[in-house]
């Protein structure tokens, strides 16, 4: 397994993948788009420029996608993914075209959040959610891409059954570490076991469960919170997963932000 970190792209194509790997040492990196409309050859020529010059690997492109989203509660069950009807179609296009830029990056893997779930089978959201996702997998198949779905919103067994009834190949899992604690959808440890084998993705980051009548959890950092690292290495290792521990940490603060991946990646290290 490799230590890598995500970087998130917006505005400027070459200095954050030039930041992570020649003044943080990562050269394994998952890249983060939430903007559509900057996939564009000039920024795909961008991105592969800065790999090239600083030997950088870059292991999935997380597509976000536009209208409202909102990942607070109750906010959350109504706007995030594919989830929302009013939306859903032109998602469903914008993470096309995100495989599509992915391809001009040399990226098999796109991963986003597709929403808050029903655990019936027979929900009508479900449903369609179903079918939008089937219709991406089938598209970008022929060019040997993956779809990845984010952890967070959906309990694990609630997960595989979706994957399951969408009934193709090319899908899988991008296992987030923080997010069903966050969202109070499981224990991370659990989770990953009944996940592990649909897992092409891991995201290192660490939560605390929500409190009281609080419906949201919090992010800290790793090993401050009640995701068991050592466990899940062991689940991943046991699984024969030998792709990236990618390390996102969702703070404004830059510099804190850039201290806390350094120590988190130590913390691995010592881990692996």
């Amino acid at each position: 397994m490799n230590i890598g970190r995500q970087v998130s792209l917006h505005g400027d194509f070459y200095e954050p993948i030039r930041h992570a790997a020649q003044d943080m040492g990562f050269h394994n990196i998952q890249l983060l788009m939430w903007h559509p409309s900057e996939y564009t050859q000039e920024n795909a020529d961008m991105i592969l420029k800065a790999c090239k010059d600083f030997d950088v690997k870059v292991s999935a492109l997380w597509c976000g996608w536009t209208g409202p989203r909102d990942f607070g509660y109750p906010g959350m069950f109504h706007t995030i993914g594919l989830v929302p009807v009013a939306w859903r179609a032109q998602r469903t296009n914008e993470l096309l075209a995100g495989a599509e830029f992915a391809r001009k990056i040399g990226v098999q893997d796109i991963v986003t959040h597709v929403g808050f779930m029903s655990d019936n089978p027979f929900d009508e959201d479900r449903m369609g959610v179903m079918h939008a996702i089937r219709h991406i997998c089938k598209t970008i198949a022929p060019f040997g891409q993956r779809f990845l779905f984010e952890t967070g919103e959906m309990i694990a067994t609630t997960l595989t059954q979706l994957i399951k009834d969408i009934n193709v190949e090319n899908i899988g899992i991008n296992f987030d570490c923080a997010n069903m604690i966050i969202n109070c959808r499981g224990n991370s440890a659990d989770a990953l076991r009944i996940l592990a084998p649909l897992v092409r993705g891991v995201h290192i980051k660490d939560a605390v469960p929500p409190v009281g009548m609080d419906p949201k959890g919090k992010e800290v950092k790793a090993g401050e919170g009640t995701a068991n690292f050592p466990e899940l290495i062991r689940i991943l290792k046991e699984a024969g997963y030998d792709g990236d521990l990618t390390i996102e940490r969702e703070i404004s603060d830059k510099v804190q932000r850039d201290i806390d991946v350094m120590d988190t990646k130590a913390f691995l290290e010592k881990l692996l």
